[in-house]
């Protein structure tokens, strides 16, 4: 997959949270993090409005198999590309985690 090639052929700090974004966006929605973005206005202090981020995450939700794939493709590059100690990256990993991961659609039985 082309975003996964990417993310893995960046140097450390060319690699940015829109990036793991891509990923699951492409897989799942057959778009880019920068596509989505265009139809998102930012607030004066640049970021997106709370109703923005909920529309968005709600939008582009997965299944749990597909947030589960996600996951194990990005954190291994993740813990691999920060440039820490293994055990202090993948401490790491839950804030990043937080800022990146799709939402997971709430599948009722």
């Amino acid at each position: 997959m082309e975003e996964i090639e990417k993310i893995k052929k960046q140097k450390r700090k060319q690699i940015s949270h829109k990036d793991y974004v891509s990923v699951w966006l492409k897989k799942v929605f057959n778009k880019t993090y920068k596509e989505v973005e265009e139809t998102y206005i930012k607030q004066e202090d640049g970021e997106y409005s709370e109703e923005d981020r909920t529309h968005f995450l709600t939008t582009y939700s997965v299944t749990q198999e597909q947030h589960d794939w996600w996951e194990d493709v990005c954190k291994p590059i993740f813990i691999k590309n920060c440039g820490l100690i293994k055990k202090y990256a993948e401490s790491q990993w839950g804030w990043f985690y937080l800022d990146c991961a799709p939402k997971v659609k709430n599948e009722q039985i």
